[in-house]
């Protein structure tokens, strides 16, 4: 349970950033944009795995 919190914190942090750089009117690059894609990607994975997991030790 620990482990969900602290990924869900980190996709969190990563979203307000995400959202303070566009309110910013920071311009974004494709490396940007990839950057943090992959990122957010590695996050969700990273949720899911320990969600299905969880999941799976309980039946």
């Amino acid at each position: 349970m620990k482990d969900l919190l602290i990924i869900k914190k980190k996709i969190n942090r990563l979203r307000q950033e995400i959202n303070e750089r566009i309110a910013e009117g920071d311009e974004l690059s494709d490396e940007d944009i990839l950057s943090l894609s992959e990122h957010l990607d590695m996050l969700i994975n990273q949720w899911y795995k320990h969600v299905h997991l969880r999941g799976r030790v309980g039946h």
